[in-house]
C-alpha cells in the first residue's frame, strides 16, 4: 500500500511528465546494453552496468531513461527526450550525476532550419552543473540563442523536466529518501545489527527494559 508521501511523489511525477510534454525517445529499449555502456563511459569512465529506469508508468508520456552503475553504486543517469518547438519536435540527451546535476545536455537530432542555433555547444554548456534547486529557465539562469528563442525554451523545459522526473522516481523507489540518505542508512544497518548482536551475546536484550523492583511494606 502506498503511503501518502509516496502517493504525492507519484502524483507529482505524473504532473511533471504531462506539463513538459515528455514523449517516447529514439532509444526504445532495443539498443544493445554494450552500446549503452560504451556511450555511458564517455561521461562516466567508471561505469560497468547500464539498466533501464522505469519512470512511474510505462507509456508514451515518459522518456527512455537509464541508470548507470559502477563498482561503488550509482554513478549517474541519462535520458533521451523529445521536445517540441514551433517548427516541430527535436531530440535531446541529458546526462545526470547521482545527485541529479547535469553532466552534459545536447541536441542529438534537429531537422528544422529555424532555430538551429540551439545545437550550439555555447548554448548546451549552460546546463552543465544545473540541478533540482536551479530554475533552468530562459532569462533566469539560461540565455537563449539569437534566432532560436523558442527552441531554447523547449530544451530548457525538457532538461528541467528530466531532472525532476528522475529525482521523483528515485525518491519513490527509495521510500521518499534521496540517494545520499539511502546510502547513509545502508551504511548504518551493519553497525546497528552488530550492536544488537553484541548486546544479545552479553545477555542483554536490545528491546526489553528491566522493570524496577517494587518495594513492600515490612
Amino acid at each position: 500500500m502506498l503511503t501518502l508521501k509516496n502517493r504525492a511523489i507519484k502524483a507529482a511525477a505524473i504532473a511533471i511528465a504531462a506539463a513538459f510534454a515528455i514523449v517516447t525517445a529514439p532509444d526504445d529499449g532495443n539498443t544493445a546494453e554494450p552500446d549503452r555502456l560504451k556511450i555511458s563511459r564517455q561521461i562516466f569512465p567508471e561505469a560497468d552496468k547500464v539498466t533501464p529506469l522505469e519512470l512511474q508508468q510505462n507509456n508514451s508520456k515518459f522518456p527512455q531513461a537509464f541508470e548507470i552503475k559502477g563498482h561503488a553504486g550509482i554513478v549517474g543517469y541519462y535520458a533521451d527526450h523529445e521536445v517540441v518547438t514551433r517548427s516541430g519536435p527535436f531530440m535531446i540527451r541529458v546526462w545526470l550525476g547521482p545527485q541529479y546535476h547535469v553532466k552534459q545536455a545536447k541536441v542529438t537530432s534537429y531537422a528544422w532550419q529555424r532555430g538551429r542555433k540551439v545545437r550550439s555547444s555555447a548554448f548546451s554548456k549552460q546546463f552543465v552543473g544545473k540541478g533540482p534547486d536551479d530554475p533552468i529557465k530562459i532569462d533566469k539562469d539560461i540565455d537563449a540563442m539569437t534566432s532560436a528563442t523558442i527552441s531554447s525554451k523547449a530544451m530548457s523545459k525538457g532538461v528541467r523536466g528530466i531532472i525532476e522526473l528522475i529525482k521523483l522516481t528515485k525518491q519513490q523507489q527509495n521510500g521518499g529518501q534521496t540517494e545520499e540518505q539511502k546510502k547513509e542508512n545502508d551504511q548504518l544497518k551493519p553497525q546497528i545489527s552488530e550492536h544488537k548482536h553484541t548486546e544479545i551475546s552479553l545477555g542483554r536484550s536490545p528491546q526489553l527494559k528491566r522493570k524496577p523492583k517494587k518495594e513492600h511494606d515490612e
